[in-house]
């Protein structure tokens, strides 16, 4: 439901691409910020902006469990 959870993961997506392995933290961190700066403004609203559609679907699903 969160477009937040749903932006960590598309960033997890693009940090892992092609099973990419971090060995250290420093690395990993690196990958994170650069995916971060990478994602354009407008994946970053189409979450936002998909929000009303998740809420009708709970309110739908009386709060059950709903799949995308």
């Amino acid at each position: 439901m969160n477009p937040t959870e749903n932006a960590w993961g598309s960033l997890s997506n693009i940090v892992y691409a092609n099973g990419r392995v971090f060995n250290d933290l420093p690395a990993l961190r690196k990958a994170v910020l650069k995916a971060w700066r990478e994602m354009s403004q407008e994946s970053l609203q189409h979450l936002i902006d998909g929000m009303q559609v998740r809420v009708h679907k709970l309110i739908e699903a009386k709060g059950a469990w709903v799949g995308y």
